[in-house]
Formats: structure tokens, sequence, C-alpha cells
């Protein structure tokens, strides 16, 4: 029977403390694998406990993961007979050099000369209370990020018909664009200065950034082509795009990032993007661009 704080560390689907615990954005925590076949069963990104639907990638929660290994092991040697492995005695002490449990012959081998050692039974009672105020703290972090969650705001990104390359289409609510299949075909839109006309065929969001984070969803789906990432509002938007772009392209069954004057840099991800997140960190730097399985 589990203990209280092992009860704390389980999962969900498999009733078994955590194996590689990734969280969703509702703040429930699952084995990625339980997620994932409980996902694949059901055909739907919905959490398995609110049933709120998941719409980024699960992180990985590496302090969740360490304290799960953690106890995990403890309560393996609680169900294992408590010998030595090389000498077959008792395991009555544990030495704080080497942080494992050994026997009174141990002890006084010459392998741990000089070592310190404490009761076992002393050093599993300290070992579970270090466990539980590192418990604590992350408790903490989860009501947090429940609050930072509470605090996200979510709305489409409106792109801006007036940068719209000639032959591109926008839906009515201008959240999607589609390429015009007329061969040879071109909408008669005026040339504005806003509007892309060069080699890199394109439209913008109608909102820029100069701070903060910023992240978009954009379903790619099936396409045979296309171009994700962010424009420099200075760049020269007529002609041949000679820097101010950072984006992933996908056209001829390839991957690629792009960034001029720099050459395109190839990119193999292990399976076909179907939705993709760019993150703009304005502040660090830093563009981001996440499959969203």
């Amino acid at each position: 029977m589990a203990s209280r704080s092992e009860e704390d560390l389980c999962c969900p689907v498999c009733q078994d403390i955590f194996r590689d615990p990734v969280v969703l954005l509702c703040s429930h925590s699952f084995c990625k694998d339980c997620l994932q076949g409980w996902w694949r069963e059901k055909q739907t990104q919905e959490c398995p406990v609110c049933r709120k639907r998941s719409s980024s990638k699960p992180h990985l929660s590496l302090v969740l993961k360490n304290l799960c290994e953690a106890v995990r092991q403890e309560r393996d040697q609680r169900s294992s007979e408590a010998l030595c492995s090389l000498h077959s005695e008792k395991l009555k002490l544990f030495c704080l050099d080497h942080q494992q449990p050994v026997c009174l012959v141990c002890r006084d081998s010459e392998k741990h000369i000089n070592h310190r050692f404490r009761p076992i039974d002393e050093a599993a009672r300290q070992h579970k209370k270090n466990l539980q105020e590192t418990l604590e703290p992350l408790k903490e972090k989860i009501k947090a990020f429940e609050r930072m969650k509470d605090e996200v705001s979510y709305k489409p990104v409106i792109l801006d018909p007036n940068t719209a390359y000639a032959d591109f289409i926008l839906s009515d609510e201008l959240t999607s664009v589609r390429k015009l299949k007329r061969r040879g075909g071109q909408l008669q839109l005026p040339s504005n200065p806003e509007r892309l006309d060069c080699d890199y065929k394109g439209v913008l969001g109608s909102e820029g950034f100069d701070s903060g984070t910023h992240s978009w969803d954009v379903k790619v789906g099936n396409s045979t082509f296309w171009e994700l990432g962010v424009l420099a509002e200075s760049v020269q938007r007529k002609g041949d795009i000679q820097s101010g772009i950072w984006s992933i392209v996908f056209k001829e069954g390839e991957y690629s990032a792009w960034s001029p004057p720099d050459p395109e840099t190839d990119l193999e991800p292990d399976t076909p993007p179907r939705r993709i997140r760019v993150t703009l960190d304005w502040d660090g730097g830093k563009l981001s661009f996440y499959d969203l399985f």
C-alpha cells in the first residue's frame, strides 16, 4: 500500500509512481507514456482528469522525475530483503560518504576506511524528511503555475491583408491563408509599401511587438509548402530580402531553417509536424519552434 507521500506522486492513469512525468497547462501530471496512450485511445488531446483540451506540448518535469525516482528507489529497498550483496549480512548502517546502506563487515573493510556511518533507520528518517522538504516547494510551484495559467489569455492571430503577396487569399476572419491555385494568376491588389512583393511570398500578422514573450500556434496540416517565422518591421519588402527574417521552411519534402545572409540549415524532425508553436522571446533575443503533437 502506498504511503501518503507516494500517493501524491502517483499517475492518475496507471496509479503508480510517475515515470518520465509531464505536466499539462491544467496543472495535472501524468507519466509520458500513459498520457500518449490515453490520447491515442481517445483520439483527442484532453486531460484524463479534468477533460480540458490541451493546446500545447506537455513539458517534462525534471524536479518531479527526480523525486519519483528517489521514492521508487526507497520503496524497492523496503520491499527487497535488506541483506548485503557482498557479505549476506543485514544492512544495519548507512555510509554517508558513499550514500549507500552497508553491513558491519563492510564498515570494517578497506573500502570504507575513515568513512562516516549512521544507523540505517536514522538515515532513512532523515532521507524521508529531506524528501518532504523538497516536495513542499514543488507543490507551491504547481499552485503558482495554476495562477499563472489563469492569467494567460488566448486570441487568434489576425493577418494583415495589406501585407499579403498577390496570389495569397485570406479567409473572411483573416486567420488563415491559402495560395491561389489558378496557374499564372494573381489578384489585382494595390502595390502599397506594406505588401510583400519579392521572392518571399508571405503575409504578416497585423500586430507587431518590441518587448515581451509571445507565441503563435499554426496549423500546417498536410501542406506541401509553408514557412513560419518573424520579420523585422524595417525589412525591405520589395525585391529580394537580404536580412531581417528568421524562419523555418518546408518545401520539396525537406525542412530547413532560414535567416539570410546565412545559408539555409537542414532540419530533420522525427515526424512531420502538423501544428507548430512559434515563440518569440524579444527581451531574450530568442525565437523557438515547437512541434505540437
